[in-house]
């Protein structure tokens, strides 16, 4: 918590801290708007036994442009917990800018949702999407325990990467800046940013639609691969958290088998993936030791 003056009494009082909470809050052919304020105040009350206030990142005491506070409230929560379930494209999007920043960040989705490939690398929480009470407990305890662990190892590990480590080298997290810029100036730079994907957009459906049907399926068998490679890999290394030449060799025969043929650098990735998983995992279950 951080500690606040008020003016009348010029005493110390605690504030709070804020997670940030990306996820769907609008009706679509997956959820009603209900099933989502449901999920939010099961996330929420989780949140607040770890002494974190939950709200949503568009959410702000102050006025303004709604999309400068939701990459503001992205960029300075401490901690920011997002639900991929259904896959809705703001929430992408706004994960992706997380991310990005390489801040402290947990991801929730519920069991009829896929892993996306592209954050595959993050643990997943899973909840029941009929949000069964017994269900939902085991749910809120693992996501309290999360929670905790993320923060103990942010606090702990002065080189902590959530995100960016997963590529093997050093990214620089993005940051941002100072700079102030006119309201007309910032909605016409948004229009033409937005014109421009328009328009990218309609010359890849006008000249490229045929690719579709090849595209997808080069896409589907990409993320089958991966998954399937993940499910053997974590069979293979089980709780530990290094993994030898043989382990690499092993995932690429069992890989074979199945039908999938991985690169060795594809193996060892997707190993070390599962490596740090277990790793962190084991750090939480010491922590509570």
């Amino acid at each position: 918590m951080t500690k606040k003056e008020t003016k009348d009494e010029g005493k110390s009082i605690e504030k709070k801290k804020v997670c940030g909470i990306i996820m769907p809050i609008s009706g679509s052919n997956s959820y009603t708007e209900k099933h989502w304020k449901d999920v939010f105040n099961i996330i929420k009350e989780a949140v607040e036994k770890t002494g974190f206030n939950a709200r949503i990142v568009s959410d702000s005491n102050i006025s303004g442009l709604i999309l400068d506070r939701i990459v503001t409230n992205i960029y300075e929560d401490e901690l920011v917990i997002c639900d991929v379930s259904s896959k809705n494209p703001n929430v992408m999007f706004e994960l992706g800018m997380r991310l990005a920043f390489d801040k402290p960040t947990i991801v929730i989705k519920d069991e009829k949702t896929d892993y996306n490939f592209d954050t595959s690398p993050i643990d997943h929480i899973p909840y029941p999407s009929n949000l069964d009470y017994y269900l939902i407990k085991n749910f809120q305890d693992h996501l309290i325990k999360m929670i905790e662990g993320t923060l103990e190892e942010k606090r702990t590990n002065k080189n902590h990467s959530p995100f960016l480590q997963h590529f093997g080298r050093k990214i620089k997290p993005g940051q941002l800046g100072d700079e102030t810029i006119e309201t007309s100036e910032y909605l016409i730079q948004s229009v033409k940013e937005m014109r421009s994907v328009l328009n990218s957009l309609r010359f890849t459906q006008e000249n490229n639609i045929h690719l579709n049907t090849i595209d997808n399926d080069h896409t589907n068998y990409i993320f089958n691969k991966n998954v399937k490679a993940s499910y053997l890999a974590q069979q293979i290394l089980g709780g530990k958290d290094s993994f030898t030449s043989k382990d690499v060799q092993l995932l690429l025969d069992k890989s074979a088998k199945k039908g999938y043929l991985l690169e060795e650098t594809e193996a060892e990735r997707i190993l070390t993936n599962i490596m740090v998983r277990n790793e962190r995992m084991n750090r939480i279950n010491s922590s509570k030791n």
